[in-house]
């Protein structure tokens, strides 16, 4: 029964080895089978199938001057772990506006920062969340807000001074990313924290169809469990903070090696490399696995079916046939070598 015992693992070990020469880390061998079964995929938007690094494209300023809200800004960015503070940071340190003093700080995912400077109560973030807070948005300023792509709204003691406009450039392997799934046979969506207009932008750059824009974490998560109550395996990309809990209930969780750790440490399989094709080849690789594992035990089963009797006797009272020990012994490991070499197959360069 040598065969029988090696052929599930042999193939998972040769498997995990292929793809981790891709630049694929998976937690354990379980995730290598299971991404072959996903029907849907979800991508988040910044830092996934954008670069991650947006930049400071504008501003509209309702209230005092740009220097003045980049200060309060700056603030409130000071400690944020997310993409727009990055932006925020390097464009005050390029104009050298002054640093308020932060003495109190708050970030609330998916929504905005609260900080406490100078005396001052200081939001920045996303428009809907500020509403939320009771700054006060009048309809002509939300009007035109509406017609931009990414903002960080920056309100100082529930008084909305304005918004900066950012922007982030889509990876080079997004669109032949999203491609390749579709080639699969997967339903791939867009999940995004961020505005319509903004998360639309992307969607149609990179051959989406279907966007969630404006969710928050949890309604991330949400939109995993939907899916999966409809019979559907559920594989999330994402690479923030935001992304965990999606991250966390999807069947198959995939992050990006340059994310956060707590979306690293919430997904079952890490991206090392920012090349996205490698999440196709890697769901090919899966397919390969799973069809070398069926051959090996079709194999396998049938060398029992049929040795063993002739080990048994089955043949010696009509034919006087008998297996000699040492030719049974050479037969058995024949069995397993042959196992081997088919599961190491999946170690060529051309898999998938």
């Amino acid at each position: 029964p040598c065969a029988l015992g090696l052929a599930t693992p042999l193939a998972v070990v040769a498997g995990m080895g292929r793809a981790a020469e891709m630049g694929v880390f998976i937690r354990n061998a379980e995730i290598l089978e299971e991404i072959g079964t996903l029907d849907v995929v979800l991508f988040d938007k910044t830092g996934t199938l954008t670069l991650g690094r947006p930049q400071v494209a504008g501003s509209i300023i309702l209230r005092g001057t740009q220097d003045e809200m980049l200060t309060w800004a700056a603030a409130c960015e000071e400690r944020s772990e997310h993409p727009f503070a990055a932006a925020i940071r390097a464009l005050a340190k390029e104009r050298r506006v002054p640093m308020a003093s932060v003495d109190a700080f708050e970030a609330l995912p998916g929504r905005g920062v609260i900080v406490r400077a100078g005396g001052r109560i200081v939001r920045a973030g996303s428009l809907p969340w500020l509403k939320e807070e009771g700054v006060s948005i009048p309809q002509d300023d939300a009007t035109r807000f509406s017609e931009e792509g990414s903002l960080l709204g920056v309100a100082l003691d529930g008084e909305l001074l304005g918004a900066f406009r950012m922007e982030d450039q889509v990876r080079p392997s997004a669109r032949a990313a999203v491609d390749a799934l579709k080639a699969l046979g997967l339903e791939v969506y867009l999940v995004s924290g961020d505005r319509n207009a903004a998360a639309y932008r992307v969607a149609e750059q990179v051959g989406i169809g279907t966007v969630f824009a404006e969710v928050r974490p949890e309604e991330k998560a949400d939109i995993v469990r939907r899916f999966q109550s409809e019979g559907k395996k559920v594989a999330m990309v994402g690479e923030g903070f935001n992304d965990a809990p999606a991250l966390s209930h999807a069947d198959v969780g995939i992050a990006l090696a340059s994310g956060t750790d707590v979306a690293i440490e919430s997904a079952d399989l890490t991206l090392m490399n920012p090349d996205l094709t490698s999440l196709g080849r890697a769901m090919r690789l899966s397919r390969r696995i799973r069809l070398v594992i069926r051959q090996n035990l079709a194999w396998a089963f049938a060398y029992n079916l049929l040795l063993i009797p002739v080990a048994a006797g089955a043949l010696y009272p009509r034919w006087g046939v008998l297996l000699r020990p040492e030719f049974a012994g050479a037969a058995m490991a024949l069995s397993s070598i042959s196992v081997a070499f088919n599961s190491l197959r999946l170690r060529r360069k051309d898999v998938p």
